[in-house]
């Protein structure tokens, strides 16, 4: 009896080595996964894109961190670029966040309707970005739109 184990086991083993030889065999053995294109790779030619991110807080902006889709590395941070840090805080938080604008290299800082900050313009406007204070985006785009 063990000697018909031993040959239907070896035979099951040529069997399974066969078809595993078969299906490289079939498959060329020149598939790699490393050659497929990822989003977000080395080189992407024309196919750039870029992305629009929202942070809840500039703090939370990293540069020369990993990318990622599902838990998929494709790329990374190469760049932040900051146009206008608009704040809707109290008066007695704003300051913080003009603080983190200068500090990421923003362009400018927007204190919202009734948020004032004295010394938070100071720094701000001192460190050579500009600065609005106390003013509604809403209300004063269709003033400036003639400039």
């Amino acid at each position: 009896m063990r000697i018909r184990n031993q040959s239907r086991r070896s035979r099951a083993g040529r069997m399974a080595a066969m078809a595993c030889a078969g299906a490289l065999a079939l498959s060329g053995c020149d598939f790699d996964v490393y050659s497929l294109p990822l989003p977000g790779g080395a080189d992407l030619g024309d196919e750039q894109y870029s992305v629009k991110v929202e942070f809840r807080d500039v703090l939370d902006l990293v540069p020369q961190s990993s990318v990622k889709v599902n838990d998929v590395t494709v790329g990374k941070v190469t760049d932040i670029e900051v146009d206008v840090v608009d704040v809707f805080r109290r008066s007695s938080a704003a300051g913080e966040f003009a603080d983190q604008a200068v500090a990421i290299g923003a362009r400018a800082v927007w204190f919202q309707l009734g948020v004032i900050d004295h010394d938070a313009f100071r720094r701000t406007t001192e460190a050579g970005v500009p600065m609005v204070m106390d003013t509604c985006p809403v209300m004063e785009w269709p003033r400036l739109d003639h400039l």
